[in-house]
C-alpha cells in the first residue's frame, strides 16, 4: 500500500490517494472495505493487464468512474517502484476508458488526454454519513432524484477531472 500526495512538491500537502498494486482481481466488497479503512477521498486499485493496468477507484462510500489525482498517484507508484521505466507510458484501463499518463523530460507527470464527459452532482446516504461526489457521463442520465446542486452545474461537456469528496455527518 502506498499513500501519494498529488499536486504538491512537499509531504503532507496536496491531494492524498492510497494506491494498491494487487497480484490479481479482488471482489468489489473487499475493495470497498479497504477504501473505507483508508478513509481518503480515493483509493486506487491496480491489477496488471496485457497492455497496462486495470485501474479502479473507490471512495469510502462507493466506486467512482474517474479520478485524476489517484490516476496520477498510480502512475507515480509504478515508476517509483520500477514496475515501469520513466520513459514508458502508463496505460490504465478504467470504467471511463483508456487513460494514459507520461513522465515528461521536465520531471512532470501528465495525463495528456481525458475522456470528454458531462458532470452532475449526486449523493447517497451510507450509514452515519452522506457521500457526495461528482459523477461523469457522456450524456445526462435519466435518473432521479437529482441533487439540489444540479442547478449549479451546467449540462455541458468538460474535459478536466471532477473531484469526488466525502462529507461526514
Amino acid at each position: 500500500m502506498y499513500q501519494v500526495d498529488a499536486f504538491t512538491e512537499r509531504p503532507f500537502a496536496g491531494n492524498p490517494a492510497a494506491v494498491f498494486v494487487l497480484p490479481g482481481p479482488r471482489d468489489d466488497r473487499w475493495l470497498q472495505d479497504v477504501a473505507r479503512e483508508m478513509n481518503l477521498s480515493e483509493t486506487a486499485f491496480l491489477v496488471e493487464a496485457a497492455d497496462g493496468y486495470d485501474l479502479r477507484w473507490f471512495t469510502p462510500c462507493t466506486e467512482v468512474e474517474l479520478c485524476g489525482h489517484a490516476t496520477l498517484a498510480s502512475a507515480h507508484v509504478l515508476w517509483e517502484t520500477g514496475r515501469l521505466r520513466r520513459d514508458e507510458q502508463a496505460r490504465f484501463h478504467t470504467r471511463s476508458g483508456l487513460l494514459t499518463v507520461v513522465y515528461t523530460d521536465g520531471g512532470w507527470i501528465e495525463m495528456p488526454r481525458m475522456p470528454r464527459r458531462t458532470a452532475c452532482c449526486t449523493w447517497q446516504r451510507r450509514g452515519r454519513g452522506t457521500c457526495w461526489w461528482l459523477s461523469t457521463y457522456e450524456e445526462k442520465p435519466e435518473i432521479s432524484p437529482w441533487s439540489p446542486f444540479e442547478a449549479h452545474l451546467p449540462d455541458v461537456p468538460v474535459i478536466n477531472i471532477m473531484k469526488k469528496f466525502v462529507l461526514p455527518l
